[in-house]
């Protein structure tokens, strides 16, 4: 462990702080439009935009800019004032099946495509409980999304 305190200390001194929790750090867009940026601050490149709920795991802050990663691995730079409690998750897979209830017999209420977001609302063992669009519920097999 003596190896990791200089990088502890570096990071430290850098302002970066990390979370110790064993729980990830989930959060999600808050605002339309939100620009992922290279680094902390808005002088430094747009790296891409985000949509309202869309989901991303916490890394670090920097003042008040989150380290954010996201279902696809990609990392960067959020203002940590656009960021919200509110679960959501992504679809992960090229498609999933929206069912009426948590199990794969259940009727298909529709479906899903790779990228799709939707407020989580309860979490199953294998399914988790979304809101449509038009405010119904629906579930998902939940190794077909990211971020429950």
């Amino acid at each position: 462990m003596k190896w990791m305190y200089p990088i502890l200390l570096s990071l430290s001194l850098s302002g970066v702080t990390l979370s110790t929790s064993a729980q990830e750090d989930m959060r999600s867009i808050n605002y339309e439009g939100v620009n992922v940026r290279e680094k902390a601050g808005t002088s430094h490149q747009i790296l891409w935009r985000v949509s309202k709920n869309f989901p991303f795991k916490v890394m670090g802050q920097q003042g008040g800019w989150s380290h954010v990663k996201d279902f696809e691995g990609d990392t960067g730079w959020v203002s940590s004032r656009y960021l919200s409690k509110t679960p959501t998750v992504i679809i992960k897979n090229t498609f999933a099946n929206l069912r009426a209830q948590p199990n794969k017999t259940a009727p298909k209420l529709g479906s899903a495509k790779y990228g799709d977001v939707f407020l989580l609302k309860d979490v199953q063992k294998e399914w988790v409980k979304v809101t449509l669009p038009d405010g119904k519920p629906a579930w998902i097999f939940r190794q077909l999304v990211w971020g429950s």
